[in-house]
């Protein structure tokens, strides 16, 4: 198996591959590594150095090619971003059982962790494919989700305007945390039952929102290597004995363990209210279209196929933003056929439980968003303090702009900031949000140098 690390390198996408199956003996020569110890591996430098420490201190001391264990199981890192770029598509596959890496679910949530996009394959997988393309990634998508972000600037303004007042020093990492997570969840789950997402708020906001702030960060924080339960490691070093230590975390979980399965649970919860709202609001819709002999908005929001005010989303109500990433999954764009939305694809067993497949790709959704938008503004933060004249440059450029603030941001406006982009983007290369990633490999890997990757 393989996996890419472009620490070395300094740019690119990152990522490092397992070799889940090999034994020793069919390890590639010359790719040497840090001594791993019986059973445990290199589990802990890992566990102390943290995961991308310990990976970019084993690329840069044995090579672009090398080799570390992760408990009993050894992952061949590449750096080299040749090599990244001539195999990690055209020989390796995503690994089916990635989530044993990062965390041991249980029951429930363990079934909604395997459906999400990341693991789920086949039609499945492309009806998910399709939930995305429509909510994030075509351009109209996009700008429908303009006035989210805007809201959510204009109250990180407040908050930067409230420390600059009093010269309480600012947690920038900590506040563009607050800030990617308030925005990726307008996004996500587009609930305007509430008026902020956003952390500073929740004594007066409380509610759903809070809880499912709450339940995001524990979900991130416990995969976390260092915050996971023990189980994990027992799981990592005897990997053929999987069911029985998930079997084992869910009859006697420890702390790290139970606050996993809470958070994630939480998460679930709060999606299925939701849903259970929509589905409420749509047949409340549906029986006041067919009392008034099927005319007007009421037959549309029936359907799934209303106007929505921005990108041409259908409106499906419950709280629900017309333009959110859940909308989406509910209903698609404006038209969708039948079995292109996730509410088709896998009927729950009642109407009350919606399908394992919208909770995962909802949490799959601000998983993906959250850390790696406030990692990456950060890392612009950082570069900028070291570059007075980049940042007075990019200053330049946005104080050019006609309209500034969050009532600027348009579509055309981003248009008119080439500069930004680029250190946007500048950033991103010196420090990738996302520093590694998986992959198996389908057949043997000749790496070159007589080094070969067995299948």
């Amino acid at each position: 198996s393989l996996g890419w690390d472009g620490s070395r390198s300094g740019g690119g996408s990152t990522g490092i591959s397992q070799a889940a199956s090999a034994v020793p003996s069919r390890l590639p020569p010359n790719a040497a590594g840090p001594f791993g110890l019986p059973f445990l591996g290199n589990l802990p430098q890992i566990i102390a150095m943290d995961t991308t420490a310990f990976l970019t201190w084993a690329a840069r001391k044995y090579g672009p090619v090398c080799t570390v264990w992760f408990g009993t199981r050894p992952w061949i890192v590449i750096s080299d971003v040749e090599l990244v770029r001539k195999f990690s598509y055209k020989s390796a596959a995503r690994p089916a059982q990635m989530g044993t890496f990062m965390h041991v679910m249980t029951g429930e949530n363990r079934d909604i962790d395997q459906a999400g996009i990341v693991v789920v394959e086949g039609e499945a997988w492309r009806n998910t494919r399709r939930v995305f393309e429509t909510s994030i990634i075509l351009p109209s998508s996009l700008e429908a989700h303009l006035p989210a972000i805007a809201r959510c600037l204009s109250r990180f303004h407040a908050v930067l305007e409230r420390h600059e007042s009093s010269g309480e020093p600012l947690e920038a990492c900590q506040e563009l945390g607050n800030l990617s997570l308030a925005m990726t969840g307008e996004i996500a789950y587009g609930y305007v039952g509430c008026r902020t997402w956003h952390v500073v708020d929740f004594a007066a906001d409380g509610g759903v929102a809070a809880e499912l702030v709450e339940a995001c960060r524990d979900s991130f924080d416990t995969l976390q290597i260092e915050n996971a339960t023990d189980y994990l490691a027992l799981q990592l070093v005897f990997p053929m004995f999987e069911p029985a230590i998930r079997w084992l975390a869910h009859h006697l979980p420890d702390a790290k363990q139970r606050r996993a399965m809470r958070a994630r649970t939480k998460v679930a919860e709060v999606s299925r209210l939701l849903m259970q709202q929509w589905q409420a609001n749509k047949a409340a819709a549906a029986a006041a279209s067919a009392a008034s002999g099927g005319a007007g908005a009421g037959a549309g929001a029936a359907d799934g196929t209303a106007d929505g005010k921005s990108g041409g989303f259908a409106q499906v109500g419950g709280g629900i933003a017309a333009s959110s990433f859940m909308a989406a999954m509910l209903e698609g764009r404006r038209g969708a056929k039948q079995g292109e939305r996730l509410s088709d694809v896998e009927k729950p067993a009642k109407p009350s439980n919606p399908p394992a497949q919208v909770i995962a790709q909802g949490f799959t959704f601000i998983l993906a968003g959250f850390e790696t938008t406030s990692s990456t503004l950060s890392f612009v933060l950082f570069l900028l303090a070291h570059d007075p004249e980049a940042t007075r440059r990019l200053c330049a450029e946005v104080d050019a702009l006609p309209q500034t603030g969050a009532e600027g941001l348009t579509v055309e406006a981003l248009a008119q900031l080439p500069y930004t982009d680029a250190v946007m983007k500048e950033a991103m290369r010196l420090y990738p949000a996302l520093s590694f990633y998986f992959r198996d490999t389908k057949e043997d890997v000749d790496l070159g140098g007589g080094r070969v990757v067995p299948k």
